[in-house]
């Protein structure tokens, strides 16, 4: 499903969202994600809706991989 992001401010705020996340794990650019890395929800030390899938990083220090 697309949707113009113009066509609400909620689609404007995942469309960020989404491209904080994607600059994080694909760019290694951390300069958007870190604004709203603990806006994230969480309970006893585990985020919920951030997951990190990979097997190349054994020791991964993102957020996803240190709170699993």
């Amino acid at each position: 499903m697309f949707l113009d992001s113009k066509s609400s401010r909620l689609i404007q705020l995942a469309d960020h969202v989404a491209y904080a996340t994607f600059r994080r794990y694909q760019a290694d650019d951390v300069t958007y994600f870190n604004v709203i890395q603990e806006l994230y929800d969480s309970h006893d030390d585990v985020i919920h809706g951030l997951s990190h899938k990979q097997h190349s990083i054994p020791k991964c220090t993102c957020p996803a991989c240190l709170r699993k």
